[in-house]
């Protein structure tokens, strides 16, 4: 599983739209649609904001099966 897959599974779960994402990660709408299709790498600093953002709503999952299908 490419990281793209999982930021996308992990934003949907939350129920954010990729715009919601961005400006919680401090990043522009199309770099996290990028990412999401693998077409960006995702700098250091940038996975640090990611985690930490992640980590912060523990109520995400990394998979959700309703998604996952």
């Amino acid at each position: 599983m490419q990281f793209g897959s999982i930021l996308k599974k992990v934003r949907l779960n939350a129920e954010l739209s990729q715009e919601e994402l961005a400006e919680k990660m401090f990043l522009s709408r199309s770099a996290v649609s990028g990412l999401e299709n693998d077409k960006l790498e995702l700098k250091a600093s940038d996975m640090i904001r990611w985690f930490q953002w992640v980590t912060w709503t523990r109520n995400v999952t990394w998979v959700n099966p309703s998604i996952a299908k």
